[in-house]
């Protein structure tokens, strides 16, 4: 059995060794597996009852000793199930707190957060992440290449459906094109407020995204990019630009 699986799956190197000798030995003393492994008693009594807590091994006492016997090792997948399950909760609990994080941050400084996605996948992630600590969404739609902009309908109708149903009011700016002229047939469904610009002053297959500290801007080139500014001072400016437009 290879140790670096078995630490691969989160068991410490010691408690690792004593889960291989405890399968070699079929039932075993901490003593005689502090011997084996070369580790000191009191590392293999914690190791020993760390895989008992995980539900890898059993422990019992026969004539004022203590034995331990290892469990199949198939246990192993629902300490896998219980890790993913923590990271997912862990997951949902920092993007709930990540606004409040970010306005305690930009009360000390002005220091933008930046990054960079790349694909359909990571323009995806953006779009759902701007759903999060907002009650407005301003967006500037891309001109007559926006009608070539291929996204997944499905993707789409279900993110303007949540933004609605969290009560987000979306401002749009777009210019007359096939598809904005659609769409626009249900801006009241989606708490949609439009306006209309004058399709000669955007042409730019780039789309902006904005809310009270954030900025996706989607680039449909060649290739689709997602770059993403945190920033209150800036997305105030980028706010204030739309309604210099709308003037």
């Amino acid at each position: 059995m290879d140790l670096e699986i078995l630490s691969s799956l989160g068991l410490s190197p010691v408690q690792a060794k004593a889960y291989k000798l405890l399968i070699e030995k079929g039932t075993s003393t901490p003593a005689k597996i502090a011997e084996l492994s070369e580790e000191n008693r009191t590392n293999c009594y914690m190791a020993l009852d760390r895989l008992v807590s995980l539900g890898l091994a059993t422990k019992e006492k026969l004539a004022k000793k203590t034995y331990y016997k290892a469990l199949n090792p198939i246990a192993i997948e629902s300490l896998l199930d219980s890790k993913q399950q923590k990271l997912i909760q862990l997951e949902q609990k920092i993007k709930s707190s990540m606004p409040s994080l970010l306005t305690f941050f930009y009360s000390f400084t002005e220091k933008p957060g930046i990054r960079l996605l790349e694909g359909e996948e990571g323009m995806k992630k953006v779009y759902l992440e701007l759903l999060n600590g907002t009650d407005t969404i301003y967006f500037l739609r891309a001109g007559q290449e926006a009608d070539t902009i291929t996204l997944d309908d499905q993707f789409y109708t279900k993110y303007k459906t949540t933004r609605a149903k969290l009560g987000i009011r979306t401002h749009a700016y777009t210019t007359k094109t096939p598809s904005s002229i659609a769409h626009s047939q249900q801006d009241s469904k989606y708490n949609i407020i439009r306006t209309w610009i004058p399709t000669e002053l955007y042409t730019a297959p780039v789309e902006f995204n904005i809310t009270k500290d954030k900025i996706a801007i989607f680039s449909f080139g060649n290739e689709i990019m997602t770059t993403v500014i945190q920033s209150p001072n800036i997305t105030k400016a980028f706010r204030q630009l739309l309604n210099l437009i709308s003037q």
